[in-house]
């Protein structure tokens, strides 16, 4: 069956001496496995290397096959194309971290349309926007909506429950160290993206944050890895 369907590509990796394998997630198919033969070799119908860097959008028409197997592009264009992402260091750091995010939560589940707009949405924000000091945090915040896990906003207290992802007062085990400003999350679940950089957020608050939300995802995806990406994302953004 031949498919035409917008993709954000999420990782690459070399197959064979001149081939690829790239992994991109499709609005019609959800995430799919594409084998590119001979593309590091030469141009090839269309599809070159450079249209899979990660998170690169992009309009395929494929010859899908559900049948688990790897599939097969037949033409690549590129789509939304990103005018300041390839040329500022801490937008493809991010981008890096996006992707490595992305790799640990997406699975073989089908199609997922608000997902898919969601990561779009988020990833032109991401190339139009100056201030981009806590898009990761407000990234992975609005993510977990998409994921089962958004905590409740409703809940009170001074402590929060990673296990049900609530606030309490009650400090047990479930709650963790809790070895973060739980205020400042609080607050946070409700803001946008371009909101978030007109408050004043610490270095430590900042970091301290991030690694609860790493926690966090830990504890409610089976097998999410801290990203090895967010150590050069701390450094970029070391200052407050």
């Amino acid at each position: 069956m031949i498919i035409e369907s917008k993709a954000i590509v999420i990782n690459s990796f070399k197959y064979g001496e001149f081939g690829l394998i790239t992994r991109c997630f499709t609005l019609k198919n959800g995430l799919q496995s594409f084998l590119l033969k001979g593309i590091l070799k030469s141009k090839q119908g269309g599809v070159r290397k450079s249209q899979f860097e990660p998170l690169t959008q992009l309009k395929l028409i494929y010859n899908f096959k559900n049948n688990g197997n790897l599939q097969f592009i037949k033409e690549a264009k590129a789509y939304n194309i990103y005018k300041s992402i390839p040329n500022k260091i801490s937008k493809k750091t991010l981008v890096i971290f996006i992707s490595d995010i992305l790799k640990n939560i997406l699975k073989d589940n089908g199609p997922n349309e608000s997902l898919y707009v969601f990561i779009e949405i988020s990833l032109n924000i991401l190339d139009n926007s100056e201030k981009i000091k806590y898009y990761h945090i407000i990234f992975m915040i609005k993510l977990s909506k998409f994921l089962g896990f958004f905590p409740n906003i409703m809940s009170k207290g001074e402590f929060f429950n990673i296990e049900k992802g609530h606030f309490t007062n009650n400090h047990d085990l479930a709650s963790g160290e809790n070895n973060f400003d739980v205020k400042l999350f609080k607050n946070l679940l409700g803001m946008n993206f371009g909101e978030v950089e007109g408050i004043n957020i610490t270095k430590t608050s900042r970091n301290q944050l991030i690694e609860f939300l790493i926690e966090y995802y830990k504890f409610h995806i089976n097998g999410f890895k801290r990203p090895k990406s967010l150590d050069i994302l701390n450094e970029l953004f070391k200052n407050p």
